[in-house]
């Protein structure tokens, strides 16, 4: 029987088996390569590493520790440091105990902290000593007893305790847990800012760990290097070697593609979890430094939108490689994969509202159901036949999913579960991604926008991912947005624009060819705004931030 699959409560239903496995079958494999905290300062790309044996003996004595210090089964635990090898093993040993890691990202502003430690009333909390000490009155104010530092600090405070020092004593057992029981709890923003926590049961994780095994195995010298930190799980649940990477895609920097050039060929990596963000600045970076990934035999991308022009950057930096496009969120992943060439093979079909064509993420997964429901469709009641609100086949509505790698809930959050969610009379838990769709009638699945930023212009909508594409891809533009934009009692639809550096002066130029292509496109176009960032979403920099950049519209148009 799988892992995550025993009836009752059983160890092999704990995660934390899959690590314990390969601790026995690969003793000696690596799991971690990383680099010590100064080495980018100095620019060493000398790797440190550990392997599956030590990185499993460090987990087990860890949660042993963990134990000791009062932290048990069920309790929530907030775990908030950079990625590397203590974030994994803060994970995995609190996993081994049945207790519940709380995923708090770097950009959580402190108001949605506060919501955060309100909705998991956490009993601890691992952090950098310094996060500890600019929020102690924060876990305080919440009662929160044992704080552990990942980072020996003799600054720290006396009842601050040292993730060191838990290593010392006798390791913990895997504790037997029902597949139910959660496994990890991880935070999400949504349009209105307010963190919702997806419940991430141990079956969950397994059924999301034996899905991406199915559709991308990997071999067993794959060595990959993973910008999305959950992903790492995967890769430990796999058996393979992963590269912690040296960058953080939620601070993006000018050196980032050159930091990842020299981890792949330091520590000779074949594999790549990216961000679209960092999917398309490697690519340039690559391809302006004529450097050739030739080594690289697969890639991972998706979290938003993949044009055609970034997936030709790649190809012509990573010939040898397959790049797959993956379409899911936090709730669902994946739901829908296209391999690269596939998709640039597949002709985008010709529609007068050129909004509808949107970008192809290929077929949903075969263990998946999807509709498409009525876009006006708001929060429903719950108990219903789903087909009642479904759309015919080739209209764009909102794509709901069903499944069993689907997160079926949020962390004590019944108002999170009434907007996202839809239980129908047969008992089954849709997930509405608030993507808006359309499904050919080869099953390709081409997504036009979110539901959030429909744009109406009389009894027509339109949507704004091909828009976006279509201004991305002039040669002058760095980013675009396509949006509806009301004040003054005037509603606008604005093409927003940030140029290139060295194009900074050629506004005029660039505003004629923008009005230029979208008459040729029909598609409507009232303004066209230039400013000097857009607004990108915290966690990779990869979508339009549409919400700020309202705000900063208001500003403008005061």
């Amino acid at each position: 029987m799988k892992i995550g699959y025993y009836p009752g409560r059983h160890i092999k239903n704990n995660v934390s088996f899959f690590l314990q496995e390969h601790a026995i079958k690969q003793a000696n494999k690596v799991v971690f390569f990383f680099l010590q905290k100064d080495a980018l300062d100095s620019g060493s790309f000398d790797h440190s590493f550990i392997t599956y044996k030590n990185f499993n003996n460090i987990v087990n004595h860890f949660s042993g520790g963990l134990l000791r210090a009062g932290i048990k089964k069920g309790d929530r635990v907030i775990v908030f440091t950079s990625i590397s090898p203590e974030l994994y093993i803060s994970i995995a040993g609190l996993q081994r105990i049945g207790a519940i890691p709380v995923l708090i990202d770097s950009w959580s502003r402190k108001e949605q902290l506060v919501e955060i430690f309100q909705n998991s009333q956490p009993s601890a909390i691992i952090a950098l000593n310094g996060w500890l000490k600019t929020f102690i009155d924060y876990v305080d104010v919440f009662g929160i007893k044992i704080k552990i530092s990942v980072n020996d600090d003799t600054t720290a405070g006396k009842d601050v305790i040292q993730l060191n020092d838990l290593l010392k004593g006798a390791a913990g057992k895997i504790v037997p847990v029902k597949q139910d029981d959660i496994a990890l709890i991880t935070y999400t923003t949504g349009s209105s800012g307010i963190p919702k926590g997806a419940s991430r049961t141990h079956r969950f994780l397994a059924a999301q760990h034996y899905t991406l095994k199915r559709l991308f195995p990997y071999k067993s010298k794959d060595i990959d290097i993973p910008v999305f930190p959950v992903f790492a799980l995967n890769n430990i649940a796999s058996g393979i070697t992963t590269v912690i990477p040296a960058i953080d895609i939620s601070k993006p920097n000018i050196k980032d593609s050159k930091i990842l050039i020299s981890q792949i060929k330091s520590c000779k990596v074949n594999c790549m979890t990216l961000a679209p963000s960092s999917f398309r600045n490697l690519a340039i970076y690559c391809n302006m430094e004529h450097i050739s990934l030739d080594g690289i035999s697969r890639i991972l991308t998706g979290g938003a939108p993949i044009s055609e022009t970034d997936i030709l950057g790649f190809i012509k930096i990573a010939p040898n490689s397959k790049n797959w496009i993956l379409y899911g969120s936090t709730e669902v992943e994946p739901i829908a994969y296209i391999e690269s060439r596939e998709m640039l093979s597949i002709k985008k079909p010709k529609w007068k509202n050129t909004t509808k064509i949107g970008v192809n993420v290929g077929m949903i997964d075969d263990e998946l159901h999807s509709k498409c429901i009525d876009i006006k469709t708001g929060t429903i009641c719950q108990d219903i036949e789903v087909e009642s609100i479904e759309i015919k086949n080739g209209e764009v509505g909102e794509l709901i999913v069903a499944g069993e790698h689907v997160c079926e809930g949020y962390y004590k959050n019944e108002e999170a579960f009434l907007r996202a969610k839809i239980k129908d009379r047969h008992g089954i838990v849709w997930h509405r991604t608030g993507d808006l769709a359309r499904i050919d009638k080869d099953g390709y699945v081409w997504i036009v926008g979110r539901k959030h930023n429909v744009i109406k212009r009389g009894t027509e909508y339109f949507f704004p991912v091909r828009p976006e594409i279509i201004l991305k891809d002039l040669s002058n533009v760095s980013n675009a947005a396509y949006l509806s934009f009301a004040s003054n009692k005037k509603d606008r639809i604005i093409a927003v624009v940030t140029l290139k550096e060295a194009d900074k002066k050629k506004e005029k130029m660039c505003r004629n060819e923008i009005c230029k292509v979208f008459k040729k496109e029909n598609l409507p176009l009232d303004e066209v705004v230039f400013i000097e960032e857009i607004p990108m979403d915290v966690r990779h920099h990869s979508k339009v931030d549409y919400d700020k950049l309202q705000k900063k519209l208001y500003e403008i148009f005061a």
